[in-house]
């Protein structure tokens, strides 16, 4: 291994990463507050059990979730070996304290390490049949509302996948037969990798654990007294305050960070149209699609044209089921139902991105909101 040549294939990786990331700063840094600082406790335990812990794929569709869990948990162990390897491009015998071939824990996380690489390369496997073989409806679109999202290409989560599988590979050829070769496609693929999550749906591996933390958290418990003449008033989720003279999204530049920060994060599973009930009865809408739409709005400018149509905004029953459907599991902000509440309240007022007369009636009730 050339120190000199991986520290330049490193840096360049490393700026190109570092430019990407500016970018998506950006957008997060020009969008309006947000508060979600509040309860730190109970965001940490979310963050740790559904974001470290897996939480959501441990049931539901299996064994997909099963597999997905595994990748993710594998690839925290791996990436002691990641670190190590790379150490190794300045120093052939470096090794992490304690993890040394001649050291206590050396062989013992030798034998895991290797484990784990089984277990990622038999689920990056199965996820592979599932695109390749199986061709699960629910990854490539669903019904006419998403007929965009079918016709548009899905090689990233192939190309993801092989990506993952190369790593193992190439730390497996490294450290069973010393294979130089192994050493730079595991390391050149980890930086490839790297500069390729802000720039597809994988993002979410950077960005779901923060995303977790921050989430909207829902109101506490009040204990209530049996004296019905004693009881008080039920509690609220605080929502954030609006804008001076606005109400809802009626631009871009209506989204709060965290609005923002749920875009970037989408995994495009399709669990939330799958369990939709205006896109099952064959309206326009369709949950992911919306999602997707809006990220990419945010990350190609605004163009001409509405976002989203009228008909699609108000095909939206606010039923709530691709909140509970999404992966993190929690009552939260990434549901098209509050993409689709805070245009339609923009609406009302007439500050629309949507140009439309509203259906008989409802401007008066959304208007409501603006008054609390």
């Amino acid at each position: 291994m050339s120190p000199v040549a991986f520290a330049i294939v490193c840096a360049i990786g490393l700026i190109v990463f570092a430019v990407i990331i500016a970018s998506r700063a950006r957008l997060l840094f020009a969008a309006r507050p947000a508060g979600r600082l509040d309860r730190i406790p109970e965001r940490l335990k979310r963050a740790v059990v559904y974001g470290l812990g897996q939480r959501k794929f441990l049931s539901g569709e299996q064994p997909a979730g099963i597999m997905h869990a595994l990748i993710f948990w594998g690839f925290v162990v791996l990436m002691i070996q990641v670190v190590t390897l790379y150490g190794r491009a300045f120093d052939a015998d470096w090794s992490l304290p304690g993890l040394a071939e001649s050291e206590l824990l050396g062989p013992p996380f030798a034998v895991a390490r290797d484990v784990v690489e089984a277990i990622v390369a038999v689920g990056v496997l199965y996820m592979l049949y599932r695109r390749l073989i199986a061709h699960t409806p629910r990854l490539f679109g669903l019904r006419r509302a998403e007929q965009r999202y079918r016709d548009k290409p899905h090689w990233e989560g192939v190309l993801i996948l092989l990506f993952i599988l190369f790593i193992v590979v190439g730390g497996l050829l490294y450290d069973h037969a010393s294979s130089e070769a192994g050493w730079w496609l595991h390391n050149v693929t980890v930086l490839v990798f790297l500069c390729l999550l802000p720039l597809t749906k994988h993002f979410h591996i950077l960005t779901a654990i923060p995303n977790l933390f921050f989430a909207k958290l829902p109101p506490r418990e009040v204990a209530r007294p049996l004296e019905i003449t004693h009881v008080p008033a039920a509690p609220v989720a605080a929502l954030n305050r609006p804008a001076e003279g606005s109400v809802g999204v009626a631009s871009l530049g209506d989204l709060n960070w965290k609005q923002v920060l749920d875009a970037f994060t989408c995994t495009e599973c399709g669990r939330c149209t799958e369990v939709c009930p205006a896109t099952a009865g064959g309206t326009p809408l369709a949950p992911r699609q919306l999602i997707l739409d809006l990220r990419d709005r945010l990350y190609h400018g605004n163009g001409d044209e509405p976002l989203i149509s009228d008909e699609v905004l108000w095909s939206c029953t606010t039923c709530m089921a691709c909140v509970e459907a999404v992966d993190d599991g929690r009552p939260g902000d990434r549901g098209a139902a509050e993409r689709a509440a805070d245009p339609r309240s923009a609406d009302a007022r007439g500050a629309r991105l949507l140009p439309r007369v509203l259906p008989e009636g409802s401007g008066h009730v959304l208007g409501r909101r603006e008054g609390g």
